[in-house]
């Protein structure tokens, strides 16, 4: 309904639609953020993950580079922003502690349906980014591995 006032109410508006977004950020409340804070501060993970909820990790720093271009050229209109992983909750996981061997933790791969959150979450989300690489077709997403290479190094 947001996205649906936004563009009702001017044909110049923008919308960008994101999901599972990671990166760094000054409260570090993202997933992936977490994970690392955590393998650093030497704390052991207890992830209890769902493995049927799939989705397109996106890095902040690629959503402002792609919304930079947006807003410079004066585009309008619904734009999917995403990089190229495709994964589920625990691959994601997965991906961050394969950088990190010292970290200490279990993880528990489990169904949506067994997390009983009180919002629904979609099975097979994620986003394909067609419409803005058609337009910007030199733009490259970066994935999860380039930030975790940076981050180990930090």
């Amino acid at each position: 309904m947001a996205e649906q006032e936004t563009l009702a109410h001017s044909s110049l508006n923008l919308v960008l639609r994101i999901t599972n977004v990671y990166g760094d950020e000054i409260r570090g409340k993202n997933f992936v953020a977490r994970i690392i804070s955590q393998i650093k501060n030497g704390e052991k993970l207890s992830l209890k993950l769902p493995i049927d909820q799939f989705a397109t990790p996106v890095n902040a720093k690629d959503i402002a580079r792609a919304l930079y271009l947006l807003i410079n050229d004066k585009k309008s209109g619904v734009y999917h922003i995403a990089s190229t992983d495709y994964v589920n909750r625990v691959q994601l996981a997965q991906k961050v502690l394969s950088y990190y061997p010292e970290a200490h933790y279990d993880l528990i791969a489990i169904k949506t349906s067994e997390l009983n959150q009180p919002a629904k979450r979609p099975l097979l989300g994620g986003l394909k980014s067609y419409k803005f690489l058609q337009e910007y077709p030199t733009f490259v997403f970066s994935n999860l591995d380039d930030y975790l290479k940076e981050k180990v190094q930090q």
